[in-house]
């Protein structure tokens, strides 16, 4: 039994510690890695605080604006439909009052038949004499 811990504890005492991490390694399943640490190089990790101290910032800004943005243009939509509803009303109410008014006398059917009748006439009779 001694004789048993005696190699487990030089086992254990052989065994080398992981160093810190320098570059990327692939991992399969059941694979011990070869180093400790974060798994990726640490300018990996200064990126990625760049990125979330530098352009996550900004990409807030200008999610901000795009909704302020969005915003004003419902604002201006709405208004933009209450003034093409208003037009409208006034448009059917001119409407109904046109249809009220009889149309002048020179508007009428029979009226605009008679002078398309007189005018063809008349130029029928200025193209005759016109080829004589």
């Amino acid at each position: 039994m001694s004789a048993a811990i005696a190699v487990i504890v030089l086992a254990t005492s052989v065994a080398q510690v992981p160093s810190p991490c320098v570059q990327t390694h692939p991992l399969y399943v059941r694979e011990v890695a070869p180093c400790s640490g974060v798994l990726w190089p640490p300018s990996w990790s200064a990126e990625g605080l760049v990125c979330r101290d530098v352009r996550l910032p900004k990409v807030e800004a200008d999610r901000d604006k795009a909704v302020a943005t969005l915003k004003q243009v419902r604002r201006d939509a709405a208004a933009y439909r209450e003034r093409c509803v208003a037009r409208i009303g006034r448009q059917e109410e001119i409407a109904a009052a046109a249809a009220g008014i009889a149309p002048p006398w020179f508007e009428r059917p029979s009226i605009m038949l008679g002078m398309g009748l007189v005018a063809g006439a008349a130029g029928a009779t200025l193209i005759i004499k016109a080829s004589r």
